[in-house]
């Protein structure tokens, strides 16, 4: 009898409780889809670069979605990048360079294909930023560097940043300003690549050399459009 009513008080208690506690909900997924820069019109620099995977403080090594407010960093609820941030920009800038047509060749670090320069980049802030209560500005900042696949010498190096305004504080609006923002580094490291006299003629020197005329004149071409 005493085992009964110990049974039916443990139960009443449990519904009075509700229901026991169980797994948190799967946060919902989202896509970076950056806009991508229009294909050049020029013929490709003759060399082949590697896009290594970017460094990250370990609040953005992740595939949740940044914010900030009044200096702390936090992330949205229930949301995530397919991702973590530092893969999915690498893998981003490869289809950017790709598509392009700035390269001859463009491989991601994993691909560990033989390639004449890498392209060595740390990101700095990946985030939402709120200034008040309104919607957000997102912005992405990275620095850069390229350098030689055989000595390491660093042929050039730049700070990228690339901000655009929420039309609203939701999570459309605000993933389309992560859009923009990253749209624009994307945009702008190309540019910078192709306006790499140095690192051109140092790796086109050689088939320059070997008595191909119009790989000779594409190199001249470039050299003079960079050193304008």
């Amino acid at each position: 009898m005493k085992h009964t009513a110990l049974i039916l008080a443990l139960a009443a208690t449990l519904a009075g409780c509700g229901s026991l506690p169980g797994p948190a909900p799967s946060p919902q997924i989202y896509l970076l889809q950056p806009p991508m820069p229009q294909k050049t019109q020029e013929p490709p620099a003759p060399w082949q670069v590697s896009v290594a995977v970017p460094s990250a403080a370990t609040a953005l090594d992740t595939d949740r979605i940044a914010l900030t407010r009044n200096g702390a960093l936090d992330y949205y609820a229930d949301a995530a990048w397919t991702d973590n941030a530092p893969k999915l920009l690498e893998s981003k800038l490869v289809q950017a360079l790709e598509q392009s047509g700035t390269i001859s060749g463009v491989s991601s670090e994993d691909d560990a294909l033989k390639a004449d320069y890498q392209l060595i980049w740390n990101i700095r802030a990946f985030e939402a930023e709120y200034a008040s209560e309104g919607a957000p500005n997102v912005v992405l900042d990275v620095s850069v560097k390229l350098a030689t696949m055989n000595d390491r010498r660093v042929i050039g190096t730049k700070d990228f940043s690339g901000s655009a305004p929420a039309a609203a504080n939701d999570m459309p609006a605000i993933l389309s300003a992560f859009d923009s923002a990253t749209g624009q580094v994307m945009s702008a490291i190309a540019s910078w690549l192709l306006a790499l006299p140095a690192a051109m003629d140092a790796s086109a020197m050689p088939a320059a050399q070997s008595g191909d005329p119009a790989t000779a004149r594409r190199v001249r071409a470039r050299s003079r459009r960079g050193s304008r």
